[in-house]
């Protein structure tokens, strides 16, 4: 059995709800501010849950979109460690989505 502890929880998110520049930079994660994880459909953001606020900070020097952050702040709030964007991923009414 696992430590609970240790169980981590992640959100699926469609692309849609964040603009092209965002999702292009979740594929460098050289310059990107946080951890992110790239792959053929999507990518995997690690959601900063301690000091939220000053991490998004970089987020927002980064330039990433109001509409990215505030998934990112929405996870936080909800103690979710990841968010999966994915093409195929889960459509939000809450959160706007876009075409590109």
């Amino acid at each position: 059995m696992f430590n609970k502890t240790a169980i981590r929880k992640y959100i699926d998110v469609s692309t849609g709800h964040i603009l092209q520049k965002d999702a292009e930079s979740l594929q460098d994660p050289k310059t990107f501010p946080g951890v992110a994880y790239d792959y053929e459909y999507g990518a995997w953001v690690h959601v900063p849950i301690d000091d939220t606020e000053d991490q998004l900070s970089h987020y927002v020097d980064f330039g990433s979109s109001p509409e990215f952050i505030n998934i990112l702040r929405e996870a936080a709030k909800q103690g979710i460690g990841w968010v999966r964007f994915d093409s195929d991923g889960e459509v939000h009414e809450n959160f706007p989505t876009f075409e590109w």
